[in-house]
């Protein structure tokens, strides 16, 4: 018989792989570009500035409204 111990840690590290499977294989939105192929946020539809692409270059949302899809964290 197999220790509960053992158990519990092996469906910890099962549910841990398929929390990182669920954001490392999620599709990543695809950017809006305004006429000169800036981009652009998609929510407040605002250029996203250049330090914030070079700091997240699949951004599609500038840093406020990231965190505020994000839920405020």
């Amino acid at each position: 018989m197999a220790d509960p111990c053992d158990m519990g840690s092996e469906r910890e590290e099962i549910s841990r792989q398929e929390a990182l499977d669920r954001v490392r294989y999620r599709p990543l939105e695809a950017p809006l570009l305004d006429e000169e192929y800036r981009r652009i946020c998609r929510d407040c539809e605002c250029l996203i500035p250049s330090a914030r692409l070079a700091a997240v270059p699949h951004a599609v949302r500038c840093a406020s409204c990231q965190e505020e899809h994000e839920g405020g964290k």
